[in-house]
């Protein structure tokens, strides 16, 4: 008989639904979006309401809490993806309703980032981060990302139909750097690249003075999870940039791993990872972001199976629930 497993997770790059879906391979799963899908939380967000922000989440989590109480659910373990939205008060609603769970949370965020994390760390049994300098200062248990292994179809490196390609989702700092990319490099009006910035219309019109830099590759409309691994797996080479305080990887690197993919990308922590090799890794200056196009030519040098199989979704999630 499988057991009962809750998940709470940010609805973000489908990245939520695609543990949910391993996770359902083992467990019986009810899952609820960490944040409000509602247009009005939306707006709170984009304006930075505080406390209307505040109030959407605070009254979330009573609906989750109507729901779980009609509920007959005995949850023996209770997952959360970075936990510091959630209000203290439901974190003691749940400990008293399934004193017997066991509480994991995992932090794809930095802690100088998201410094609340720090405040519901005593309310879980198991915390992992993306972050090895956040696991050594606080503790935690070190777990980079993961790649989804059946959506890696990757076409033979040379015969690539794009050289570049990037999937971001908009901000302000990321759009000057690939206006930067794009004019340093020369690659205006190149088909052999795909650029794709994510953001809502909204957004593009509050940003507009930098926005409009970028408008070429600006879509207010999302691109599937399989449908970005199919266009990775068409691409030589990705690029990345990720928050300016960031230091864990994103996902993007081990997207790449698994696609036979090179990457460019200007978090200087990927040279202390297992898997670096400076024939598939370029590392770039963010104000100067200069590629080298000999090195784009040269072929993809394979990554050994035991390093792949480590960085897979299914050991992603024995590393979490173990």
């Amino acid at each position: 008989m499988r057991s009962d497993l809750l998940f709470i997770a940010p609805d973000f790059f489908n990245y939520s639904s695609i543990i949910l879906e391993e996770l359902r391979r083992s467990y019986e799963v009810t899952y609820f979006t960490l944040y409000p899908k509602t247009t009005l939380f939306k707006c709170a967000s984009i304006f930075k309401l505080e406390k209307g922000e505040a109030s959407l989440i605070d009254n979330h989590y009573t609906k989750i809490t109507t729901v779980l109480e009609k509920s007959n659910k005995h949850f023996e373990t209770i997952l959360i993806i970075k936990g510091s939205p959630i209000p203290h008060e439901f974190y003691d609603w749940l400990k008293a309703k399934y004193p017997s769970a066991r509480f994991i949370q995992y932090l794809w965020d930095d802690i100088r980032v998201d410094t609340n994390s720090v405040e519901t760390f005593k309310y879980f049994d198991k915390i992992l981060s993306f972050n090895p300098d956040d696991c050594m200062a606080y503790g935690l248990e070190f777990r980079p990302f993961f790649f989804k292994e059946d959506l890696v179809a990757p076409k033979p490196y040379m015969s690539r139909t794009y050289d570049l390609s990037i999937f971001w989702s908009y901000s302000n700092n990321r759009a000057e750097f690939l206006h930067r990319l794009v004019c340093a490099n020369n690659l205006i009006d190149s088909q052999d690249n795909y650029f794709y910035l994510k953001g809502s219309r909204l957004l593009y019109l509050m940003n507009y003075r930098t926005a409009r830099k970028v408008r070429d590759y600006y879509h207010s409309t999302p691109t599937p999870y399989a449908e970005m691994m199919k266009i990775l797996n068409d691409s030589k080479c990705q690029i990345e940039i990720p928050h300016p305080l960031q230091k864990g990887l994103t996902t993007r690197p081990f997207e790449t791993l698994a696609s036979k993919t090179k990457i460019i990308t200007t978090n200087r922590e990927i040279i202390n990872y297992d898997f670096y090799n400076p024939s598939n890794i370029m590392v770039i200056s963010e104000e100067s972001p200069v590629i080298d196009f000999a090195w784009l030519k040269e072929p993809y040098h394979e990554i050994p199976e035991d390093i792949l199989k480590k960085y897979s979704l299914s050991t992603f999630i024995k590393t979490l629930l173990s």
